[in-house]
């Protein structure tokens, strides 16, 4: 079987709390292969945010591995892990951060130029794709929720 995509193994995140240590993620371990789709299910206050927050490298593990393509994420330096996360990761939030400044298109154009790829062709091709293509000289508070959406969706495929 190839490599995995992605692998986390033995994965702790405690923290500390005036109460004590909240051992928020125990040990969790599994592998992704291309291609794969996964779901996370869990009751609230599972750890399934932590894991994602851990696994995007918006929050480091307190323990484990964790590989991507092979290569160990950075975990302890900001710097190293916003550089993941702009070039591999893509994630769309409970709450879409958008800027509301700017239109549609430009919210998907900003992500591309931070990524180095920007190309209003693929942009406007990305909001055709979710049904936007419309929408794109209008403000994020001038579309809908689910629309939002739909533009959050976009912009996190923009810089592949």
């Amino acid at each position: 079987m190839a490599e995995p995509l992605l692998q986390m193994e033995g994965i702790e995140r405690h923290y500390e709390t005036p109460a004590g240590v909240v051992k928020a993620l125990d040990g969790v371990s599994f592998e992704i292969h291309e291609g794969e789709r996964v779901i996370l299910l869990g009751p609230s206050g599972s750890g399934k945010t932590t894991l994602l927050n851990c696994l995007s490298a918006l929050d480091s593990p307190t323990g484990g591995n964790y590989r991507f393509q092979g290569s160990d994420v950075p975990r302890s330096h900001s710097e190293n892990m916003t550089s993941f996360r702009r070039d591999n990761i893509g994630y769309v939030f409970q709450f879409f951060n958008l800027l509301q400044d700017l239109t549609v298109l430009e919210n998907i154009l900003l992500i591309q130029e931070l990524a180095g790829k920007k190309d209003p062709a693929r942009a406007k091709e990305l909001l055709n794709l979710v049904g936007l293509e419309a929408e794109v000289d209008r403000f994020p508070g001038e579309v809908s929720g689910g629309q939002q959406q739909r533009v959050a969706i976009a912009r996190s495929i923009a810089k592949r």
